[in-house]
């Protein structure tokens, strides 16, 4: 159970997400599925006090609308006038949020804002923002102030999951705070007039289409982490920049020093496949195919090389995908200019391949088990079969209800 801890703590962290978008029955379900991963106080907590809230809404007394029977139609639309208005003279935001609005916007460092070391990996920065990105939202929050707040963590998020702005962040920083800076200057800020809004980077973050005019800025995202057409992969500098780049040298060919940086660049992806390939160390315990072009750098397995778990959580169909890594992975993509979140999607299509296999596998079990009905013995066999490959088989009916294999 102890090794369930971390990702018990996550599924407390998604049913707060899912509070917050107003979906009761995913926060219920997230924090079930806390406590059922590893048995702990926080989730039973926040069960308890969801439970006390429905109950006590449910019990309360309607006396605002108290009536005798000689009470007359006008007194009665006097009375429901008077409650709608003072209704909606009721603050529509909590003390927490206007706390919450004030500490980020005196907040020194981007790190502050999003309440993350400075040693943090880049799914500790996303799962900060993630958590305070639906907190300050202007359509969810409507304390004064949430919007600039927003644009801070937004501000903060932008810098610190791009491994360039993040390390000029680190050597050079500011004596500014981050809410005397313009979010939109040339000068000091993380964005540039060119790249995305704060609104935007949300809906591409958690999977909203976003406008027009935001596509046309390069945001990349494909149909869905398996390409069948639903939710959004998308990445943060990388690509964006480059094509941005390209554009930009199209425009001044003449400059030869700035195409063949721009050649140099393009082609660091392709080296690091090449050395992912050929370079040092065995591939015999990663990916089962070596046709995957960074298969050296991870394994579906848990081995001596690749010991560092992670994992990669789709919400839309509740699969979570583990994987394991060695433990400069990080530090090795950023060093050859590879975005995790390209990793990661080149993972999933070939988590899916295998999925495939084992389905198919799993069909053939089962199709014979039916077929067997007549002989206790061979039921027993391909039941066991069945059992035995479990956690291979896990999955397979979410992936074939949605159309994935």
């Amino acid at each position: 159970m102890e090794s369930n801890k971390e990702e018990a703590f996550r599924c407390i962290e998604i049913a707060k997400e899912k509070l917050a978008q107003g979906n009761q029955e995913g926060y219920i379900k997230f924090l079930k599925k806390s406590i059922n991963l590893y048995p702990n106080e926080q989730a039973k907590i926040l069960i308890d006090k969801y439970n006390s809230a429905q109950s006590s809404s449910t019990t309360a007394a309607p006396s605002q609308y108290t009536s005798t029977t000689t009470t007359t139609t006008s007194t009665t639309s006097s009375t429901t006038a008077n409650d709608s208005s003072s209704a909606d003279n009721k603050p529509k935001y909590t003390q927490e949020q206007i706390v919450a609005i004030k500490r980020i916007k005196t907040c020194k460092t981007f790190y502050d804002v999003l309440e993350v070391s400075k040693t943090a990996s880049d799914v500790e920065i996303k799962k900060a923002y993630r958590k305070l990105a639906l907190q300050m939202h202007p359509d969810k929050n409507h304390a004064p102030g949430s919007e600039e707040a927003f644009k801070i963590v937004t501000q903060a998020f932008s810098c610190l999951s791009d491994s360039k702005k993040r390390q000029t962040y680190d050597l050079h920083g500011s004596e500014d705070t981050p809410v005397n800076r313009s979010p939109f200057s040339r000068g000091g800020g993380v964005y540039y007039e060119d790249d995305l809004s704060p609104e935007d980077i949300f809906n591409v973050f958690f999977g909203i289409p976003t406008r027009q005019g935001a596509r046309n800025r390069n945001v990349y995202y494909n149909s869905s982490p398996f390409g069948t057409g639903n939710g959004v992969h998308f990445s943060f500098g990388g690509d964006p920049r480059l094509r941005r780049r390209q554009q930009q040298q199209g425009q001044q060919g003449q400059q030869d020093n700035q195409s063949l940086f721009s050649l140099l660049f393009m082609l660091l992806p392709l080296l690091f496949i090449v050395f992912s390939l050929f370079g040092g160390g065995s591939n015999s315990n990663s990916s089962s195919s070596s046709n995957n072009s960074f298969s050296s750098i991870y394994s579906f397995t848990a081995t001596p090389v690749f010991h560092r778990e992670k994992i990669i959580f789709i919400k839309e169909y509740d699969i979570q995908i583990e994987y394991y890594v060695k433990k400069d992975f990080e530090s090795v993509l950023r060093y050859n200019g590879v975005k995790v979140d390209y990793v990661e999607n080149e993972i999933v299509k070939k988590w899916v391949e295998l999925k495939h296999d084992f389905c198919k596998k799993k069909e053939e079990l089962e199709k014979k088990y039916k077929e067997a009905e007549d002989s206790p013995t061979h039921q027993t066999f391909y039941k066991n079969e069945i059992e035995k490959n479990a956690k291979n088989f896990q999955y397979c009916d979410v992936l074939k209800k949605n159309k994935i294999i």
